[in-house]
């Protein structure tokens, strides 16, 4: 499979659970398709939690994003997740405090597990990007990735 198609794939399913975490972000706790999501369906989700992001102007903000475990290290999401204070995104060290929890489906009733994002490696033709964990996550599996095309239509 070629790198573009890969990166069209991959982005697919970055958009896809972005909608699970956006609808589960509440307490009422994760939906997927319509249906509440059960505890360890989807352990590979990951909701990315920011502070200190810097506005122009010398203040800052928070915001969160999600992501989707891809290796015991590695979680790939949004590249605009990650930018400087100009909204220009940014590879290497993570710009602000990055926490990334992961193995729940409702925060009020299990916080899960959480780990410190470390760095992170944007593509140079998506908005798509690549951030490492502080330690290996070693009792989730990674989401399954295609191996092969995706279908037309």
């Amino acid at each position: 499979m070629d790198v573009r198609r890969r990166a069209a794939l991959i982005s697919s399913l970055v958009a896809g659970v972005l909608v699970l975490l956006a609808l589960g972000a509440g307490p009422a706790g994760a939906v997927a398709d319509g249906t509440p999501a059960t505890p360890g369906q989807y352990p590979f989700a990951v909701r990315l939690t920011m502070t200190g992001i810097p506005r122009p102007d010398g203040t800052s903000y928070a915001s969160a994003c999600s992501a989707a475990l891809i290796a015991p290290s590695w979680i790939l999401t949004a590249g605009h997740c990650f930018h400087d204070a100009n909204r220009v995104p940014v590879s290497g060290p993570v710009p602000y405090p990055t926490t990334a929890t992961l193995n729940t489906v409702d925060l009020s009733r299990s916080p899960g597990e959480t780990r410190t994002v470390v760095a992170v490696r944007q593509s140079p033709s998506a908005d798509v990007a690549l951030a490492q964990l502080d330690r290996p996550v070693t009792d989730v599996r990674p989401v399954a990735l295609a191996t092969g095309r995706p279908t037309a239509g």
